[in-house]
């Protein structure tokens, strides 16, 4: 691992968010772990697929964040480079058709589709895909048409629902260095009051 080399790369370019020796409990939903040798914010896939590219050049081990969620981090902190993708959040609706971002949390993803009379999302967007997330009796598969990716490599692939070999609380992403980058969700229409009351419910 030659971080020396990659810290100076990653500071060549200026369009990139970079922080070292980050402590990983400003990160995590339990606000504990200890600090990651180098923190980089993606604005978007085009800067991921760089930064793992710069990674894979140095040998520089790399951690995908999206919002810290149920995450423990060991006081000892991380090795090498943490990305976090909460950036790459965009939300968008087409007829049934809802695309997140990975970095997309659930309640926004949620609140437009409510918005949009669309009903169908079981509960970071890219998370609940990586573990197949679900609740009251569905789950990610149920509504997910496909996702892109990135691999190790930084290139990037589009999988169908078949592909990503969904199961319980699993997937093909769980033991894989593919990055969840974007999903297309296709939700059912349904009465917006009524969404929210169920959500109330829930």
């Amino acid at each position: 691992m030659n971080l020396h080399q990659f810290k100076n790369e990653l500071l060549s370019k200026k369009e990139y968010s970079v922080l070292f020796n980050e402590p990983m409990s400003l990160h995590t939903t339990f606000k504990i772990g200890g600090n990651a040798d180098v923190f980089i914010r993606c604005k978007n896939t085009d800067q991921l697929k760089e930064v793992i590219s710069i990674s894979n050049k140095y040998d520089v081990p790399y951690f995908v964040l999206g919002k810290g969620s149920n995450l423990l981090v060991s006081d000892k902190g991380i090795k090498g480079a943490v990305i976090t993708i909460e950036n790459i959040s965009g939300v968008t609706v087409d007829g049934e058709f809802l695309t997140c971002g990975a970095g997309a949390s659930l309640r926004s993803a949620c609140i437009a589709a409510q918005k949009a009379a669309l009903y169908g999302i079981p509960g970071t967007v890219g998370g609940a895909l990586y573990m197949n997330a679900g609740a009251y009796d569905g789950d990610m598969s149920q509504v997910v048409v496909s996702a892109k990716a990135i691999d190790g490599n930084g290139a990037e692939k589009i999988f169908s629902l078949d592909d990503m070999c969904l199961g319980y609380r699993t997937s093909i992403f769980k033991n894989s260095k593919f990055v969840i980058t974007e999903i297309t969700f296709k939700l059912k229409y349904s009465d917006k009051v009524e969404i929210k009351r169920k959500e109330l419910v829930r």
